[in-house]
């Protein structure tokens, strides 16, 4: 179908928002009140500097940043009501509108990611963040990695920092499709409350959600479910406390030059602490049990309902002078779907590892002392693994 008309549902940390269409449905709980992480070495590091826009405002002293190449991902989501394991990964794609560029102020064919900052701050200039050195959006979100994501991702203008784009809607595509079950669902993170209530360091953003029903041979969307959710701003807020992710400061890397490729200015350093928060989202919700859906579509809260959603360059449908109002500071690891299992004791879980595309597996719980493993093609950090859950010695419990 070509837009969705019908049936629009508005969610709010769980709670169904006010007065809408006839034959709203009751949801559960949405809010994710805890995770557990294994932090993933993928061997990969590398280090920065002498870039134009990486000069350190204070000293003069270009900046030099090592990406670490740990990820943090995720083994469990746990809501009020139910815990969730991984059970596949799939892709990530930006629809971009392709609207006039004024690089780098309006509508730039942008690449924005801010990493995690795990040394140090605005007066010194060797900077060592999380994750890889990562330069494309579609690779960056189709990762895993809790510690980063995108500033701004529905902005187009109107940053302060310049950290803007021409992105209009995020695709997570699973290409075979799957029926829906009562068990699948899928999260979304979002950077932004510091310390839930006691820190206002920048409410989380909210967004729409839609089911995909249809794709072409090439991934984009034919169609979609006739139900939409609504996350409103902060309906989902915990600023991280609790959810095992503790708020950290981060560093924004975006293009120094039109047409990038490389992220070679920074849109800002050291900020924060900032934490995260999550959503999970039943995919019965978006579809009917046994419905075939390949993923999910994320809107930006001031899109058009009524006009054609497929149509992503449509700006009577996705306005193409967002400002800041829209702003969502997008964490990775969307392109995943979750199923809810019964989770074993902590005594007997075995730890949850990431092996790529083809999903997640189990592997023996080892005791406790440091362990080193070869996974796949990619080697775990070391750390010492206490119960369901590894812990490494990165600075961010």
């Amino acid at each position: 179908m070509g837009h969705v008309s019908t049936n629009v549902r508005l969610r709010s940390a769980g709670l169904i928002a006010a007065s809408l269409i006839p034959a709203l449905a009751t949801f559960g709980q949405s809010t994710i009140t805890g995770i557990t992480t294994f932090d993933f070495n993928t061997g990969s590091t590398t280090t920065r500097n002498d870039l134009p826009g990486f000069s350190n405002v204070g000293t003069g002293t270009p900046y030099e940043i090592t990406y670490n190449g740990i990820e943090r991902q995720i083994t469990s989501i746990t809501t009020a009501t139910a815990t969730y394991a991984p059970a596949g990964t799939g892709l990530a794609y930006m629809r971009r509108s392709g609207a006039a560029e004024d690089f780098p102020n309006t509508n730039p064919n942008q690449t924005s990611a801010w990493n995690a900052l795990l040394s140090g701050n605005n007066s010194t200039s060797a900077h060592t963040v999380s994750g890889q050195y990562i330069n494309t959006m579609e690779a960056l979100f189709t990762g895993q990695n809790l510690l980063t994501g995108t500033e701004n991702l529905f902005v187009n203008s109107g940053d302060a920092n310049n950290v803007s784009g021409n992105i209009e809607r995020v695709d997570y595509i699973f290409p075979g499709g799957f029926a829906v079950t009562a068990q699948d669902a899928f999260s979304i993170f979002e950077r932004g409350r510091g310390l839930g209530d006691l820190f206002s360091g920048g409410a989380n953003g909210g967004f729409k959600v839609v089911a995909i029903t249809g794709i072409d041979g090439s991934n984009i969307p034919t169609a979609f479910g006739s139900t939409i959710i609504s996350i409103g701003d902060d309906s989902y807020s915990n600023g991280g406390v609790g959810i095992g992710v503790t708020p950290f400061r981060y560093d924004v890397f975006r293009y120094g030059t039109a047409g990038g490729p490389e992220l070679d200015a920074l849109g800002n350093v050291d900020i924060g602490p900032q934490g995260i928060s999550g959503v999970l989202i039943e995919a019965q919700e978006l579809a009917a049990l046994d419905e075939i859906i390949y993923g999910y579509s994320i809107l930006p809260e001031d899109v058009n309902l009524s006009g054609n959603l497929l149509n992503w360059a449509d700006n009577s449908v996705y306005p193409q002078n967002s400002g800041t109002s829209v702003d969502i500071d997008l964490v990775a690891g969307g392109a995943a779907r979750f199923t809810n299992t019964e989770v074993p004791e902590a005594s007997t879980t075995a730890a949850m590892v990431a092996l790529g595309g083809d999903g997640w597996r189990s592997v023996p719980a080892p005791p406790d002392g440091p362990q080193v493993g070869t996974l796949s093609s990619k080697v775990c950090a070391t750390g010492s693994f206490t119960g369901a859950r590894f812990r490494f010695p990165m600075g961010l419990p």
